[in-house]
């Protein structure tokens, strides 16, 4: 990635004002955010865009042809390279431990400087997780609570794991979550059967986040009223939604939205590697899965994730929901900055943050991606253009 010091977008719009602004960049930082500033570096043209916070998913598995369990360096680079041509910015690589490639997350981890979106961690769904509740995890796969097995996890991503799935009523599960507070690390909910009992419980001793609301955990119904409505008495508690249409009906996206807010809802995608690509047939941890319409699945129907990007899911969730466009965009800004500690750098348009940036043309796609004061993607424009160089 090249590195610009300073950088000037001119005429840009933001979703807390009616006029157009411009916005100065200097080592990565928004410094300025005024009228009629004079350029001292490079300036791109907004063209009157809207400008909106890059988006930060916390749970992905690969995206543009890579698979996160598998890549190598320059896999790695398409695949960030892929999501800042999406509107990602910054993502939680997401995993699950695999106790015959174990080493794949120290390599992972052995470089967090790629081409495109930043990797801020590893999201590791198990291996201490209920096996009726897998999903489409391999049974070898789970493992009975061992601190021995969760250090070593710790350790090979070099203190990377930000986030790991636990299953609360797996016997022995309680000495891990007391783990992963004491260390910073957060404990979700998922790939559970846990009931509301159980889920209460949980979130009041150290779960602070549940993976994909619904799915791979007790469903909801009027006398087991399950873990994800065990959360709504539980303020500190974020839901991630998969906002694809297939995965949770809208219906309950709304109802989400009713019982949480905007406040407490995070936008993932659950991505796997067809994401920005045609829809065709793909592997994922060396098994053959099909693409088709955004959706993957195993040819035996199971859901593995979704190959639309965050940002059509976000505009999917205000769709669902009627919420505000400001709203939607704080379920993949915002909020993930928030889960993650990180909100007083990401996650909004202010001053003194990470420039990491959106402009976005009338249709909701990218015209242009900034990750820390770089342009690291821009669409083709054959009218004019639109990027400026001047001297440093």
């Amino acid at each position: 990635m090249s590195s610009i010091r300073n950088l000037l977008i001119k005429n840009v719009r933001l979703l807390s004002r009616n006029d157009s602004v411009d916005i100065r960049i200097k080592d990565g930082k928004l410094t300025t955010i005024d009228r009629g500033l004079e350029s001292a570096g490079k300036t791109l043209n907004g063209g009157g865009r809207l400008v909106v916070p890059g988006l930060i998913d916390l749970h992905i598995h690969g995206a543009g042809g890579t698979d996160l369990i598998s890549a190598n360096r320059q896999e790695m680079d398409n695949m960030t390279a892929t999501l800042a041509r999406l509107g990602t910015t910054g993502f939680l690589a997401a995993a699950v431990y695999n106790p015959h490639h174990h080493e794949f997350i120290s390599d992972l981890f052995s470089c967090l400087s790629f081409q495109g979106a930043d990797l801020l961690g590893l999201y590791l769904e198990g291996p201490f997780i209920n096996r009726d509740k897998r999903g489409g995890i391999p049974e070898s796969y789970i493992k009975a609570p061992s601190l021995s097995l969760l250090q070593n996890i710790r350790a090979q991503s070099h203190k990377n794991l930000k986030i790991m799935t636990v299953a609360p009523e797996v016997q022995g599960i309680e000495r891990i979550i007391d783990f992963l507070r004491q260390h910073g690390i957060i404990a979700a909910l998922g790939h559970s059967n846990a009931d509301y009992e159980t889920a209460k419980h949980a979130y009041k001793n150290g779960v602070s986040h549940i993976t994909h609301s619904f799915n791979a955990m007790a469903g909801l119904h009027h006398r087991e009223p399950g873990p994800v409505v065990a959360a709504v008495e539980h303020p500190h508690v974020y839901a991630e939604v998969i906002c694809d249409g297939v995965h949770i009906h809208p219906a309950i996206v709304n109802m989400l939205y009713k019982l949480f807010g905007t406040e407490r809802i995070v936008c993932i995608t659950d991505g796997i590697e067809g994401m920005g690509l045609p829809d065709g047939t793909w592997m994922y941890d060396g098994r053959e899965y099909i693409s088709k319409d955004g959706i993957a699945r195993y040819p035996d129907g199971t859901l593995i994730g979704t190959t639309q990007s965050l940002l059509q899911l976000a505009l999917n969730f205000k769709r669902c929901s009627g919420c505000h466009l400001q709203q939607a965009f704080d379920t993949v800004t915002l909020n993930p900055a928030r889960v993650l500690g990180i909100d007083n750098r990401k996650g909004s348009v202010s001053v003194g943050k990470d420039a990491d940036l959106l402009l976005l043309d009338a249709d909701f796609s990218v015209y242009a991606t900034v990750i820390n004061g770089n342009i690291v993607y821009q669409k083709e424009d054959p009218r004019k253009k639109t990027f400026i160089a001047h001297n440093d």
